[in-house]
């Protein structure tokens, strides 16, 4: 395919290297700049509905509504009643765990490719015995209850029955805190289960007759563990699975349940309470179970994306390496498209009657790449690679070869590639647009990747330019799952600087800060910044950043931002990381002798059991300021307490809240639009903060119990009612009930 006229090669010096290798001159604008490279040698929201389009079966009598709306009905009763985040933080840590212990696993050679691959015996052997206890639990549970229907059963016999099956996992060999973690969620899952079908019952609606003994349902249970801890290994060893499953994708579309969530364990949760919620009223059940079965399987078929990629970089690697210097790959490019497209536009990449995209794409790529290919280009580029990443290993042999310049030139590439293939089908199109396109994409990653020497421009992107981005862990090369900005960048940073910084879940790094014992500010830091690549999990750098701490207590000390203010980052955090085939962002803030971790600090509930809709808003307070409010009630100061209950309710925590709420608005068929939700977290917090100032003078002491007891901080719970499940987002909310616990408490 032929472009429009040329312009001068890439890099100042390299013209002869046209003619010698034959290369048509390139139009694009390259990003690399004048150096001493030499041959030889060189130096080193949607819209809401209509009124119409509603259904809010629970502020009004079942009897009035028809069938299929009580079927409706039941549904999300039963999804409000199994939602827990406690289950989703565990499935999390779970996965982390699993995908940690992936990559500390054994290697081995695949007869497919010459390149070593993750052997992940281990890691299934892992989940798989989880999976076998859980089983046996519920097969305990199944014998148990049997065929007794569920409202004879009495809250006291379910935690009875739990506490004698529950125990064989604490005891499993090897225990661990995900796996810890893991039961405890699971336990309060199946105490759910119960509860739930319970209060259906007692609604006398008609389809609650269908609801199963609860023997049954425990059974019908072993049949979804096995799909979800499935899903877990999947995800752990590089796959990415597709979310919505058997009797979970059925009931998504019979319901028009909305699917919004970040991150697999909250997405693989939901599709458990999904089918969970089938699961007890199905009267098919044998053919939703075969369904189950069937997809089980498909799970197993999946790519490994992690290792497909692994495979792909090391060959391109070793051809740029091996290939003459200054020469034009395109071969070899076209050879890793489809690799590195594959967790942008998932399996069978679309690429049938598109080669033609591919080789005009590859052809681009092949002449920017074109100044830095053979190993004596790439050996003075990886030296000052190496010289750059001095504070992560001993990078000085690999630099030698001149692995570390290839291994940039293919990042680059791959960053490249995900840009623009996650353009819309039809961009690809026009040549004219794609050729802007990837030379955009690729200035901006080479930035990331190359020394500032190496660019024109004589600058990387953002701050702390002296750095640059390497492939982790070097421990399992070629096999990585992350990269690394090699600097840790210092800063140094004001109270108010800090309260700038916005984590994932709201909280400000002032406050994460002043929570870890840090008095004195302005306060130095250092920030160190990754990218974890395609089918790879924050619990993998967890296990290799870790130093003295277990991976998992470090896990919490990596983060995602929502928004870097003053911080010295080697990018700008733009949420379009986030689409699939983008690197996820992350971030681990240092400082001298504290440990600064995440703590997720709130929880939203939606309940639609009862007469009126409820959301409860609970707010959890770290054991830094519950010692605060306990001296304040001491000594009277109620203005200063309230004033404490306001500095947690900041904006930050309230965006947080609003998109919580935006999801779960969209689960249960309730969508608003992103004003009306930000609105309604506002309303939530200042009914609570009002709440608080009205009822101080008659719950203090109680609030001052809760902040003196040895339990970690206090939480406090604030239920708001509504008239109707379509006032919720459009109307405001009722006066609140408050309830005060010691520790950290998910209602």
């Amino acid at each position: 395919m032929k472009t429009t006229e040329s312009a001068p090669l890439l890099l100042e010096g390299f013209e002869a290297y046209d003619e010698v290798a034959g290369i048509e001159p390139s139009p694009l604008n390259s990003p690399f700049a004048a150096n001493e490279l030499q041959v030889a040698e060189g130096k080193g929201g949607a819209k809401r509905p209509p009124e119409s389009a509603v259904v809010s079966p629970f502020s009004e009598a079942f009897t009035t509504v028809s069938a299929v709306d009580e079927d409706a009905a039941v549904t999300e009763m039963l999804l409000g009643e199994l939602d827990d985040e406690e289950f989703t933080g565990a499935l999390d840590m779970l996965l982390n765990e699993a995908a940690a212990r992936h990559m500390r696993g054994s290697t081995g050679w695949s007869h497919e490719q010459a390149v070593p691959v993750l052997d992940p015996a281990g890691t299934t052997e892992w989940v798989e015995g989880i999976g076998t206890e859980v089983d046996r639990a519920l097969a305990e549970l199944e014998e148990r209850f049997a065929d007794r229907p569920v409202e004879s059963v009495t809250d006291e016999e379910v935690d009875a029955a739990l506490a004698a099956a529950i125990p064989r996992f604490e005891s499993v060999a090897d225990p661990l805190d995900a796996q810890e973690l893991f039961w405890g969620g699971l336990k309060k899952k199946l105490k759910k289960v119960a509860r739930a079908a319970k209060k259906v019952v007692k609604k006398g609606i008609s389809v609650a007759s269908k609801v199963m003994p609860l023997g049954i349902i425990y059974r019908r249970l072993r049949s979804l563990i096995k799909p979800l801890l499935r899903r877990v290994l999947a995800r752990a060893i590089g796959k990415l699975p597709p979310s919505l499953r058997g009797p979970a994708r059925k009931l998504a579309r019979s319901h028009g349940l909305a699917r919004e969530f970040e991150g697999e364990a909250e997405s693989y949760a939901a599709d458990f309470d999904s089918a969970l919620a089938e699961a007890m009223t199905a009267t098919d059940w044998e053919a939703l179970e075969a369904e189950l079965e069937h997809d089980t399987v498909a799970i197993d078929e999946e790519p490994n994306v992690a290792g497909v990629l692994d495979a792909a970089r090391e060959r391109l690697v070793q051809q740029l390496l091996e290939a003459e210097a200054g020469s034009s790959p395109v071969e070899d490019v076209e050879q890793f498209i489809p690799a590195a497209i594959l967790p942008v536009v998932r399996t069978g990449i679309r690429l049938i009657g598109r080669r033609k995209v591919v080789n005009f794409i590859a052809g681009l790529l092949a002449k920017l790449i074109a100044p830095v290919v053979g190993k004596q280009l790439a050996r003075p580029l990886s030296v000052q690679i190496a010289d750059k990443g001095l504070g992560l290993l001993s990078l000085e042999a690999e630099a030698a070869g001149g692995r570390l310049g290839a291994e940039a030139v293919v990042a680059s590439l791959e960053e490249t590639l995900a840009e623009v293939f996650s353009m819309p089908e039809e961009l690809l199109e026009n040549e004219l647009f794609v050729e802007a396109a990837v030379q955009e994409a690729f200035h901006a990653a080479a930035a990331r990747h190359f020394p500032a020497s190496f660019l024109k421009s004589g600058g990387a992107a953002g701050t702390g330019a002296d750095g640059v981005w390497v492939m982790m862990p070097r421990a399992t090369a070629p096999l990585y799952r992350y990269r690394k900005y090699s600097r840790a960048v210092p800063a140094q940073l004001t109270r108010e600087m800090a309260r700038e910084v916005v984590f994932s879940d709201g909280e400000t790094l002032e406050e994460r800060l002043s929570d870890a014992g840090e008095t004195t500010w302005p306060v130095d830091i250092e920030v160190e910044s990754y990218d974890l690549l395609p089918g790879a999990e924050p619990g993998q750098i967890a296990a290799f950043e870790a130093e003295s701490a277990p991976p998992e207590e470090a896990l919490l000390e990596f983060d995602t931002l929502e928004e870097a203010g003053p911080l010295p980052l080697p990018y700008e955090v733009r949420e379009a990381s986030r689409r699939p085939g983008r690197a996820r962002r992350m971030v681990r803030v240092r400082v001298h002798g504290k440990t600064i971790r995440r703590r997720s600090p709130l929880s939203i509930r939606l309940d639609l059991s009862g007469p009126q809709p409820v959301i409860r808003l609970s707010l959890w307070v770290s054991e830094r300021r519950a010692g605060d409010i306990a001296r304040q009630l001491t000594n009277q100061q109620h203005r200063d307490v309230v004033a404490a209950f306001a500095a947690i309710s900041r904006p930050p925590i309230r965006r947080a809240v609003a998109k919580r709420l935006g999801r779960i608005l969209s689960r249960r068929r309730l969508p608003r639009d992103a004003e009306a939700v930000d609105t309604l977290s506002n309303q939530l917090f200042d009914g609570l903060l009002g709440a608080v100032a009205q009822q101080l003078p008659t719950m203090a002491s109680t609030l001052s119990a809760a902040a003196k007891d040895p339990a970690s901080g206090l939480t406090v719970i604030a239920a708001f009612p509504f008239d109707s499940a379509d006032a919720i987002g459009s109307a405001a909310p009722g006066t609140p009930t408050l309830t005060i616990r010691a520790g950290r408490y998910r209602d």
